[in-house]
């Protein structure tokens, strides 16, 4: 993104990482001004120029770490997003959850134990 939205670092020294990509889905993880989020709104804008793809809105969530939820809701504002709270799911996974606790893994061992099941069931 050349330098116009600001990423976060992923510890000392460590890469930046300003986004996740997965089929049609985005998650944008960034600095937490207003300056980035206007320019995120400008990104986004400019996709939907260059590509004809229109973000839904009605899905589209902007979620704030140690951030308190007047200042959420405002900078929601400026992008037409919905707030959220921590914890959320993402592509089934909790985020933002305290995963050092063994009942936070508690719906990915039962997924798995589905689909073990189900893989079981056909070779059999």
């Amino acid at each position: 993104m050349a330098g116009v939205y600001k990423g976060l670092r992923c510890g000392v020294g460590g890469p930046k990482v300003s986004h996740f990509l997965n089929e049609d889905d985005v998650v944008f993880i960034g600095e937490w001004e207003k300056e980035n989020v206007v320019n995120l709104r400008r990104i986004l804008q400019c996709f939907y120029l260059v590509a004809g793809l229109r973000i839904n809105l009605s899905k589209s969530w902007l979620y704030g770490i140690r951030v308190e939820e007047p200042e959420r809701i405002q900078m929601a504002g400026h992008l037409r997003y919905q707030t959220g709270s921590l914890p959320f799911k993402y592509l089934g996974l909790q985020v933002g959850g305290n995963m050092n606790l063994i009942d936070a893994w508690d719906p990915i061992v039962e997924l798995f134990r589905i689909r073990l099941s189900l893989w079981k069931a056909k070779k059999l």
